[in-house]
């Protein structure tokens, strides 16, 4: 018998919608915000054999619904799927979009929790959900995928995690505005920031990563849903991509000076940096006075760092044509110990040689 809300309207059967009807192509877009079991699809009863027509698509975990409206036949083909509109009842003027430009795939690329919507400028914004706890499927030292390529890109979304979600807040999503170049997402939030740089993080999208490092600092105590997404990061702690060390460190240079304290050791991770220098990508290294700054904070503990400390500061203070002196700390030489091979023993030949006298 179907379920039928206090307006008139009847909940619609979605679990076994055909892919390719107008049903089928909006539950795969709202699946990209939560499951098909919080899913609640609404539309008016029909007197006849026809299908109820749907009016109203909510989503109760996220704080989000949607109005379906039946596409005008000169409309944006960006603004529609299967012939209707989805309009956000949370935030006037939005409708979920079919845009897909090379820039908007960029922007997309480690958000599987996003959906693209525009308003009637044309303005672009990505909604994402704040329900979903990332984390890697493997745990923290996946670096194979299922098919054996190795730095797997999957992403586990669980979204009925109680703890995460007694954690956030009231609302429940992210509303990032796409810069009018197409570039880059406005941050709303350090919610939004950290959210953002954790799921570009676990998708291997380091150089994206790396730009969003110096958005995400607070100088103030981190609230609870800030600090349970700041809390992921140890996830990538053990990451032995190159990349994910240079992010690393990017992230523990912007956060140096804020209350934020990182979930690695920043020694260890510079140790490795200098091991792996030629391996990192261009977009991922330290620029000179950014190691140098790390160095002075965490660099003094191991021989290697303090040479690599003292050559940069050598080469920065250098001068065209001067000679350089470079101060290198050599390793202290091993004492030898007593082996049997090092004692002249000529006991034997001595014998002998009394003998022959």
């Amino acid at each position: 018998v179907p379920k039928t809300s206090a307006s008139g309207l009847v909940l619609l059967n979605s679990q076994f919608a055909d892919a390719a009807s107008p049903l089928g192509q909006i539950l795969k877009a709202m699946l990209r915000l939560d499951n098909l079991s919080h899913l609640l699809v609404w539309g008016t009863p029909s007197a006849s054999d026809a299908a109820p027509k749907m009016k109203r698509i909510e989503l109760p975990r996220l704080g989000l619904s949607f109005l379906v409206e039946t596409a005008d036949a000169g409309a944006d083909a960006a603004g529609s799927i299967s012939g209707v509109v989805l309009r956000s009842q949370e935030h006037d003027g939005l409708i979920v979009s079919n845009c897909r430009t090379a820039e908007i795939e960029k922007l997309l690329r480690g958000m599987p929790h996003a959906l693209v919507l525009q308003d009637d400028s044309g303005d672009l914004y990505l909604l994402a959900s704040a329900a979903a706890c990332p984390s890697r499927p493997n745990g923290p030292d996946d670096f194979v995928g299922s098919n054996g390529e190795l730095f797997s890109c999957a992403v586990l979304l669980d979204r009925g995690d109680s703890e995460w979600l007694a954690n956030v807040g009231q609302v429940r999503h992210y509303l990032y505005p796409v810069h009018i170049s197409k570039r880059f997402l406005v941050l709303p939030s350090l919610a939004a920031s950290l959210s953002l740089l954790v799921f570009k993080v676990l998708h291997r999208c380091y150089e994206d990563a790396v730009r969003l490092a110096g958005s995400c600092i607070s100088d103030t105590p981190l609230s609870v849903e800030e600090a349970q997404i700041w809390r992921v990061l140890e996830e990538i702690g053990s990451d032995t991509h190159p990349d994910a060390v240079g992010c690393r460190l990017h992230i523990s240079r912007a956060t140096s000076g804020s209350t934020m304290r990182v979930p690695w050791c920043v020694g260890t991770q510079l140790a490795t940096y200098c091991q792996l220098l030629h391996k990192i990508s261009s977009c991922c290294r330290l620029s000179v006075d950014e190691e140098m700054i790390l160095l002075d904070e965490h660099g003094q503990a191991t021989r290697q760092l303090r040479n690599r400390a003292s050559m940069l500061s050598t080469l920065s203070a250098a001068k065209p044509g001067h000679a350089l002196q470079l101060k290198v700390e050599q390793a202290p030489r091993q004492r030898k110990e007593a082996e049997f091979d090092e004692i002249e023993d000529k006991s034997c030949l001595e014998d002998r040689m009394e003998g022959l006298k």
